[in-house]
């Protein structure tokens, strides 16, 4: 009988404390009594111990286990998780930004957007970054300038701020971030009272664009326009390799800019310049494959129907051919 007693010593022992384990060693201890002290008290003594191990349990079950961390310094682990999980939190943040109003939820999402961009860019997953990036920019669209509300302005922080710490790595994405520039300057071309309208000898509507003023004050309040040059000037840290990658999504851009018919711009353009003329100390062999992108974007439009397009797209071809050559001398 002692043997016995002890082999069931050792069995609850092994048992982890959980609801169910609790009932299965109540079970348990019914019979031990009744072989022991027999069918008389084996009720009263099984009541008795349950009571004491319910409660023990209760006391040991509140007592929080400390948390252990692994660091693993191979990423592959990661990389296989973020693979099988994205789609998981990438339905949700999609619903989030397009239906939800709430300032906490959104900023939320955004940061979790930024975070689930930059591993995509450090385990090379392209389709997984571009989705995201995708999904932030569609996220910041509205249908009017009086449309604009926080969840906008977050979205528009989120592609600012992944192009100021994540340039190097965004490949194809540079095309969704290069409309979000583009779209927030022209709205601070608004609040500034000057568009590109002129240029295409297109009227703008005064009494329009100044309904937009409070939306436009909200936005300037929240966003640095400086970024967006400075974005550019940084062009010249992004890797041989990546720069092509970026001056190509900006001649795309700037293509759809110049055929929008409501509201054709110039922004990519004079950008396009100013990168070709910080980047011109790039090795000759590089730069001879950034030139193409450039010249041909250049050339189509000096074959423009508007003048004052073609007279700038010369101009700008000229300046950087005489810069050019003085750097090979």
């Amino acid at each position: 009988m002692h043997y016995l007693t002890n082999s069931w010593e050792k069995y609850f022992k092994t048992l982890t404390l959980t609801p169910s384990n609790l009932r299965k060693m109540m079970t348990i201890c019914i019979h031990i009594n009744r072989s022991i002290n027999g069918p008389r008290n084996s009720v009263f003594q099984f009541n008795k111990e349950s009571e004491e191990m319910i409660k023990k349990g209760k006391e040991l079950m509140k007592i929080r286990k400390p948390h252990y961390y692994c660091e693993y310094k191979n990423s592959e682990p990661i990389k296989a998780m973020l693979e099988m999980l994205w789609t998981g939190f990438f339905a949700p943040y999609s619903i989030i930004l397009t239906d939800t109003e709430s300032k906490q939820h959104t900023e939320k999402v955004a940061k979790g957007t930024k975070y689930a961009i930059s591993l995509s860019n450090m385990h090379n997953l392209s389709d997984v970054r571009d989705a995201f990036i995708s999904m932030v920019f569609k996220g910041m669209q509205f249908n009017t300038y009086n449309d604009i509300k926080i969840k906008h302005i977050e979205c528009i922080r989120v592609l600012l701020d992944v192009a100021m710490e994540e340039g190097n790595y965004l490949g194809n994405g540079w095309k969704y971030i290069f409309e979000c520039m583009s779209k927030v300057e022209n709205m601070f071309n608004i609040k500034a009272g000057h568009t590109d309208k002129e240029l295409f000898g297109m009227v703008a509507n005064k009494r329009k664009e100044d309904i937009h003023n409070k939306a436009l004050d909200l936005l300037s309040s929240k966003i640095d326009s400086s970024f967006i040059d400075i974005v550019f000037m940084k062009s010249i840290n992004i890797d041989d390799d990546k720069i092509e990658e970026f001056i190509q999504n900006l001649c795309l851009v700037s293509r759809a800019e110049l055929c929008h018919k409501d509201d054709p711009r110039i922004f990519c353009l004079q950008k396009i310049v100013e990168v070709a003329d910080i980047n011109l100390n790039r090795a000759r062999v590089l730069w001879s494959h950034l030139w193409r992108h450039i010249s041909n974007l250049l050339i189509e439009i000096s074959n423009n129907a508007n003048k004052k397009l073609v007279i700038y797209a010369i101009d700008s071809l000229k300046q950087l051919t005489t810069k050019f050559l003085t750097v090979l001398k």
